[in-house]
């Protein structure tokens, strides 16, 4: 314990002021003044005085000595750590009140005891290296160990140690023990924590709720923003949400509780650009201080996507509206000029061999006159590569023909070009530059980011492309590349669209069928009770004879009608329910007309008539009905008499001839109906302007001519029962080498004289052979082949058809190239092939075989009478 220490009192100055309190007593009497008596007096008085002093100065001195012993005990006693001496032998000699309620025993129960007993086992040991180096040492040393408390509990404490020398007598160790275990939980805490938000991919931010400012920072934060982790602990909230009044930043911190608040807002990074984020904020306290915890999400990527969906979602929008192709696709460049902030935009779409520009936007005259062709031309001729296809130039040539390299960063696996930098393909050499006559004009004009797009139609076939030119680098990313190709996709898709609706609208206008698109509608039982017209054709004008009825019920249309056909309603109502087809003659009386209906649904409660007028045909058969019972009167009446019979006889010749002028007159009607097919087929503007267009416009008018020339036999031979072959494809051959000219001289050889086949069979013969022929000239003698030296003979096909034993032997050969080894009939994909073999199997029941040494052979052998 410390000692007391007495306040030394200054000799002369207690004299004097004794002095003068003697000077203000009353003087004695009693006494003379002889001098030394009075002297001696005097000193024994002012002793006297001093003494009284220097007692009255020692109670005081007393009193304020106990006074600040009582404060040295209180801030001892009740300090808020442990004090404790500890004698070199680490008994405990003293400890404070604190110390002993830490390790929880009365404070007369720990003097003389071993301090080590309190120290959990696993840290004894190191306890006593300490205790020891602290003995050596005059420096303060510091160690955490555990304590054991005298209950069992234990604490997380800190030592602080010193060591104190004494005289004559063994050092001791002054300890003062804190609890820290606190501190150690918010430490491990703090740790976990920061290796969290250091190895986090968001932003993790702590902010003073007071002021706003940021007092931590993960190095994420510094990734994106921008900043180093020193400038954004100098910096504050409101510096992030530049863009936002502070109010309403003080208004979401204030917001933000234990359980906390996710909101997005817009953050300003060091380079001024704004970035898109979402935020989680929670409220906690920090060494006694409220501050927010902020997860902090970058949602650029995200956003950028959701503007692209709703531009997607835009753009298709624009593509469904049924208006001029051109108009849509400017306002579709107009939303992507936009969406990416393009300098110049265009589409280009194929004419022709060539790929100009079908609409465009900010591009320059001077650009466009260089620009616009993509199709070389030397020596007055479009430049072609060993296949025949166009060697397009530069790189949206490149993109056009499919020839991409998805392993080259300026490439994407979807074919599309892009660079943020144009100006680093100058520095390709010849030999890596994959362009056909690079142009670069894109860069020499100071475009620095260029994207090209393809618009595919499908996999293979890319009907154009999406050009996007910026002035500025770092126009686009992969993602904004990726996005661009489904509305490519798009475009493509709406682009085939129009020009199929195209089509089908033109041979919707001029098919000879009428045509009504109704919509069905229902009582509340669920019975028909009506329709309305969406959709007719002229056709359907021509024959039903109304003028306006789109729009309109068919009761209005036609009053009454519910009661005289409950029929009509019946059957439309069960299609538009059911979805399957039927068809159906009616005699429709508000019209004078005889028609038959073929009814369909594609969407429920509506269906699709499609109707024909078989007035004239209906009226044949009546009169061939009235005729036959004519005839049935007459062979009644053969049995009365034979001149009755002769009669009878010469009617039924008659009405026989009469039935045989109707058969020709309706052979000839099927021939004139097929001949306008194919006519159809060759309007002007009904299929794409392209070779496979045309193609596939030819297969189609060889197909109807291969099924009119059979009508066109029969009419010509007047042989209604069968088909003279020998004829039919002599003709039919003749017709389809007429169609298919080349600059080889193929010959064509028929052997079918003399060889009949009926009518049923005669059509599907007929379009195989169409078919095969076909194929032979258009793939059996490519220019390569030379038959004269493969084959030693000119280039010819042969066709012959038999009857021997019973049945049919059909056979289509030529010299020509021949078949794959692999090759399968069952297995082509080819359309024409896959009909062969579904009419030579399903229609005539044949057996197919097939050879292609020496030329390709097919032989088709079914039986002569069906059913055997």
């Amino acid at each position: 314990m410390p000692r007391r220490r007495k306040r030394r009192i200054d000799p002369d100055i207690l004299r004097r002021k004794a002095e003068k309190k003697l000077a203000k007593q009353p003087a004695d009497s009693g006494l003379n003044d002889s001098g030394s008596p009075d002297e001696v007096i005097h000193e024994l008085r002012v002793h006297q005085i001093e003494l009284e002093m220097q007692n009255e100065n020692l109670r005081e001195t007393n009193i304020a000595l106990e006074e600040s012993w009582d404060k040295y005990i209180d801030l001892y006693e009740f300090a808020p750590v442990g004090y404790m001496t500890i004698s070199s032998k680490a008994v405990i000699e003293e400890i404070n009140l604190t110390g002993a309620g830490l390790l929880g025993v009365e404070r007369y129960g720990l003097i003389k005891d071993r301090f080590r007993r309190f120290i959990v086992e696993e840290d004894q040991e190191r306890w006593d290296r300490f205790f020891i180096s602290v003995l050596r040492s005059e420096e303060k040393q510091t160690i955490d160990v555990k304590i054991r408390k005298h209950d069992g509990s234990f604490f997380d404490a800190r030592l602080d140690c010193i060591r104190m020398k004494r005289t004559n007598v063994n050092p001791v160790v002054r300890l003062a023990i804190s609890d820290i275990t606190e501190q150690k939980r918010a430490e491990e805490r703090l740790k976990i924590f920061k290796t969290f938000t250091e190895n986090a991919r968001d932003i993790v931010l702590f902010i003073r709720k007071s002021d706003g400012r940021i007092i931590e920072a993960n190095q994420k934060a510094s990734e994106v923003y921008g900043f180093s982790h020193d400038m954004l602990l100098g910096m504050t909230l409101f510096n992030l949400r530049a863009s936002d009044p502070r109010s309403k930043v003080e208004q979401q911190i204030r917001k933000a509780d234990a359980k906390g608040v996710l909101f997005e807002a817009l953050h300003r990074k060091k380079d001024g650009q704004d970035l898109p984020v979402e935020i989680n904020s929670f409220s906690m306290n920090l060494d006694g201080e409220p501050v927010l915890f902020s997860i902090i999400r970058d949602i650029t990527d995200r956003k950028r996507a959701e503007a692209f969906r709703q531009l997607s979602a835009d753009v298709l929008g624009v593509l469904n509206e049924p208006t001029d192709v051109q108009d849509i696709l400017r306002r579709v460049l107009n939303l992507l000029k936009q969406a990416t902030q393009a300098d110049c935009i265009g589409i280009r779409l194929r004419t022709g061999d060539d790929f100009p520009y079908f609409v465009h936007d900010g591009f320059s005259t001077e650009f466009l006159l260089k620009e616009n062709t993509l199709a070389p031309v030397e020596d007055d001729k479009i430049c072609r590569d060993e296949n025949g296809d166009i060697n397009l130039e530069c790189t949206c040539g490149l993109v056009i023909s499919g020839k991409t390299d998805p392993n080259n960063p300026l490439f994407t696996p979807g074919g599309s070009f892009w660079t943020n930098n144009s100006s680093s393909l100058l520095e390709l050499p010849e030999s890596d530059d994959p362009r056909y006559h690079p142009r670069n004009t894109c860069i020499h004009m100071g475009f620095a980011s260029v994207a090209i797009i393809p618009i595919r139609k499908n996999v293979q076939q890319i009907i154009g492309t999406l050009q996007i030119n910026c002035f500025r680098k770092d126009g686009f990313t992969l993602d904004i590349i990726q996005s661009l190709e489904l509305i490519g996709g798009q475009i493509a898709e709406a682009m085939m669209r129009k020009r199929a609706e195209d089509r089908y609208r033109t041979l919707f206008e001029n098919m000879m069928e009428g045509f009504a698109y109704c919509r069905m509608l229902y009582n509340k039982q669920g019975h028909p009770v009506d329709f309305i017209y969406l959709a007719v054709n002229p056709a359907f004008y021509q024959i039903i004879g109304v003028p306006v009825v789109i729009g309109r019920p068919v009761t209005e249309v036609f009053p009454g009608i519910k009661q005289t056909f409950p029929e009509l309603f019946e059957i439309y109502g069960r299609v538009a329910e059911t979805g399957v087809s039927e068809s159906f003659d009616i005699n429709f009386r508000p019209v004078n007309k005889w028609l038959h209906i073929s009814v369909s649904s594609q969407a429920k409660e509506h269906f699709m008539a499609l109707f024909s007028d078989i007035t004239t045909r209906k009226l044949a058969e009546e009169d061939l009905i009235r005729r036959s019972h004519e005839i049935e009167t007459a062979n009644e009446e053969l049995t009365v008499t034979g001149e009755e019979l002769r009669e009878n006889e010469a009617k039924l010749t008659t009405s026989l001839e009469e039935k045989e002028v109707l058969l020709a007159e309706i052979h000839h009607r099927v021939k004139n109906n097929l001949a306008s097919f194919i006519s159809l087929l060759s309007l002007e503007g009904s299929y794409e302007d392209s070779a496979e267009g045309k193609r596939l416009k030819r297969d189609l008018q060889n197909r109807a001519r291969s099924m009119a020339l059979i009508h066109e036999t029969v009419y010509k031979t007047r042989n209604f029962s069968s088909v003279d072959m020998g004829i039919y494809l002599s003709t039919l051959i003749e017709q389809i080498g007429a169609t298919y000219r080349s600059d080889k001289n193929i010959h064509t050889i028929v052997n079918a004289e003399g060889v009949s086949l009926d009518l049923n069979r005669s059509t599907p013969c007929g379009l195989i052979v169409n078919e095969l022929i076909t194929n032979a000239f258009k793939y059996a003698f490519p220019k390569s082949f030379d038959c004269k030296s493969t084959r030693e003979k000119m280039c010819t096909i042969w066709v012959t058809f038999i009857l021997e034993d019973g049945y049919y032997t059909l056979t289509v050969r030529d010299n020509g190239i021949g078949l794959p080894e692999t090759f399968d009939p069952k297995t082509a994909k080819s359309l024409g092939l896959k009909l062969v073999n579904f009419l030579a199997r399903h229609q005539l029941r044949a057996e197919v075989n097939v050879s292609g040494k020496e030329g390709a052979a097919f032989s088709i052998r079914f039986r002569e009478i069906i059913g055997k």
